[in-house]
């Protein structure tokens, strides 16, 4: 068996699996719940294998020992066929483990009449060979209360390498992620995205005072961005699909 395992930040490895295929953990067909897409149909394609541990992640099956292993190593060429919209989402886990093979997945799923990919990464894995294959880089840079640390020169990697293509997505759980956040912007030398998305814990079982929370900290911010407010560059945005689904919920 020929294994071609990429490089991954940290300690973890990837799954391994046969060349041209990829370790996938689910394939199914919703709406983009969040980000600047929200509301487009889309086919998502989760696969396996993180190397971060955010304290409220809401997808750890991606990643957990038993996730790994229950994870089906699927053909590029099977997963372009189970792509049934004009949109396609990959996301995990951390997509970017698997960068070595997403070339050969996009270009079949552009074969398929796939419009636009959206990838969706924790902002510590870039590979300047892909900017300009994948449609919008959905970055989710880890703040405090995620338990991790995000990377400042990788952000700036993904946003002067792919300029114009790029969201920026927080998940703010604790008041002191949102000073965390623009302190963070402020050493990312690169030209930011015109508004910064922001999020609250999905994971929360009363996710309507999580989201009102989080309203409240955007409102009360007073401070400065290079002469605007800083809170006029928010965009504070709920998840539909938690909304419509609830946070257990798998496949939606």
């Amino acid at each position: 068996m020929t294994v071609d395992a990429a490089t991954p930040h940290g300690s973890t490895e990837p799954p391994a699996t046969r060349r041209g295929t990829l370790p996938v953990v689910e394939v199914f067909h919703s709406i983009q719940g969040e980000g600047t897409r929200t509301g487009e149909p889309a086919t998502f394609i989760r696969l396996a294998g993180c190397n971060l541990r955010c304290l409220w992640c809401d997808t750890s099956y991606s990643w957990t020992t038993e996730g790994v292993r229950a994870a089906v190593p699927t053909t590029v060429e099977d997963l372009a066929l189970m792509s049934r919209e004009r949109a396609v989402v990959l996301t995990g886990g951390e997509p970017m483990l698997h960068r070595r093979r997403l070339p050969e997945l996009i270009d079949r799923l552009r074969a398929r009449g796939v419009a636009h990919v959206t990838v969706e990464t924790n902002a510590t894995l870039w590979d300047p060979d892909l900017a300009d294959v994948v449609d919008l880089w959905s970055l989710s840079p880890k703040l405090p209360g995620s338990g991790e640390v995000a990377e400042p020169e990788t952000i700036a990697a993904f946003l002067a390498g792919a300029p114009g293509r790029v969201q920026l997505k927080f998940v703010v759980t604790q008041p002191g992620d949102l000073t965390a956040m623009w302190a963070l912007l402020d050493t990312v030398d690169a030209t930011l995205p015109p508004t910064i998305l922001v999020q609250p814990d999905g994971t929360r079982s009363d996710y309507d005072v999580a989201l009102r929370e989080l309203v409240e900290l955007v409102m009360a911010d007073t401070g400065d961005w290079h002469g605007v407010p800083r809170r006029s560059l928010i965009r504070v945005g709920a998840q539909v699909h938690r909304v419509a689904w609830g946070p257990a919920a798998r496949g939606v």
